[in-house]
């Protein structure tokens, strides 16, 4: 294999790799800031010239090849994703599951590697999401319950005000739940035009809306939908669909692991006596 000199290497970079399909000097240039003279340097191996690192940086980034590349220090162009950038996960966490793969304590890490490998896990994590989504919509729910309450402030104490002026305990009483009746509809409403208006993303309308569907469920139906939870909203069912997805990939794997145990023969009998087992 024929090892490319340093002018080659730039220049290959710019004609051959490029991501931007070939491209003149001046148009790199233009695109990347370094100046046409630098790049031209860069690609002559005649001239001898120190060029900084953010200058090579700026050239491998707009190529799409690596600096090693360029520097002459690896003959693959082709920048490998690594794991934090794929990620997106701090360095101190690769650096944990990678030290959980070499490990010795082996069950440690299978049960890691069966957990992230498992086919329930991509839905444990959309349930999270969903979950993360729904606590948006709480947010805001109360937001717009406050909203609310501070518009019809001066509504609610002038029917207050009316029903009181003279008028029977209940006829009271009905008035004012009709007021509230009321209020819960433009409530229910409002969220609904929020969650259609394109304000938030999608997962996070769709929360509003289930919101908005379960105040008109009865509470029959909710205690149903809640399944032993204290609070009736969208948030406690995600977090309760969190929890049971995550028992049950724990469950799975946990029974995966028990076919493969091997018991040991226990003489019962004799330890039931309190007999000696024979393996003094």
């Amino acid at each position: 294999m024929v090892k490319l000199t340093r002018g080659e290497r730039f220049k290959d970079a710019r004609i051959v790799h490029n991501i931007h399909k070939k491209q003149t000097m001046d148009d790199v240039s233009a695109a990347t800031g370094v100046g046409k003279s630098t790049i031209q340097a860069l690609e002559d191996d005649n001239i001898e010239r120190s060029v900084g690192y953010d200058k090579v940086a700026k050239l491998a980034s707009h190529y799409h090849v690596t600096t090693d590349y360029l520097l002459g220090l690896t003959d693959d162009p082709s920048p490998t994703p690594n794991a934090v950038d794929e990620l997106g996960l701090p360095e101190s966490t690769i650096r944990y599951l990678a030290g959980i793969k070499q490990s010795e304590n082996k069950e440690l890490s299978q049960a890691v590697y069966s957990f992230l490998n498992s086919e329930d896990f991509p839905l444990f994590i959309y349930q999270i999401h969903l979950y993360f989504a729904a606590k948006k919509a709480a947010v805001v729910f109360d937001y717009v319950s406050k909203k609310m309450i501070e518009f019809t402030t001066g509504e609610y104490f002038v029917s207050s005000h009316e029903y009181n002026n003279g008028k029977p305990r209940q006829e009271v009483v009905h008035g004012l739940l009709d007021f509230y009746d009321e209020f819960e509809k433009k409530y229910t409403s409002t969220v609904y035009e929020i969650a259609k208006s394109g304000k938030y993303d999608q997962m996070v309308s769709n929360a509003l809306i289930a919101q908005c569907q379960m105040l008109d469920r009865s509470e029959k139906e909710l205690s149903l939908f809640a399944n032993g939870t204290s609070e009736k909203t969208v948030s406690d069912f995600s977090e309760y669909n969190v929890n049971k997805t995550l028992w049950v990939l724990l469950k799975k794997m946990a029974d995966e692991e028990l076919k493969n145990v091997e018991l040991p023969e226990i003489d019962i009998a004799s330890i039931w006596k309190g007999e000696p087992n024979g393996n003094d």
